[in-house]
């Protein structure tokens, strides 16, 4: 129950963070071969959910907010936030692997210490 009765060691707790940073390693190591290979679909991925983004904000863009109706407002809000969620699928692999990064850098001078 949350930690309370049976305390964790420090030692116990380096080894954790360690087990959960080579895990983040592993995860980080396929989310690159995923971006960098020309065969793993993400580029292509990547293009149609850029098209779409794209095609969103044009409709966003040509509709007239002088004459819109409530319902039409609340569709370009939906529209606004549906490119915001997109735009942050597309980061999700740079971040994980950039927070990866990070924290081997991050234990590596803990380590050094």
């Amino acid at each position: 129950m949350l930690g309370l009765f049976n305390p964790k060691t420090d030692d116990q707790i380096k080894q954790d963070m360690k087990k959960n940073l080579d895990n983040m390693i592993l995860r980080s190591a396929s989310l690159k071969k995923l971006i960098i290979s020309n065969w793993s679909g993400w580029a292509e991925f990547r293009k149609l959910i850029s098209d779409y983004m794209e095609k969103c904000k044009k409709r966003k863009a040509i509709t007239a907010l002088d004459t819109a109706d409530e319902k039409t407002i609340y569709e370009l809000k939906l529209l606004d936030h549906e490119i915001y969620i997109l735009s942050w699928v597309l980061r999700i692999p740079e971040q994980f692997i950039d927070k990866t990064e990070n924290a081997v850098k991050e234990f590596n001078n803990k380590k050094e210490e």
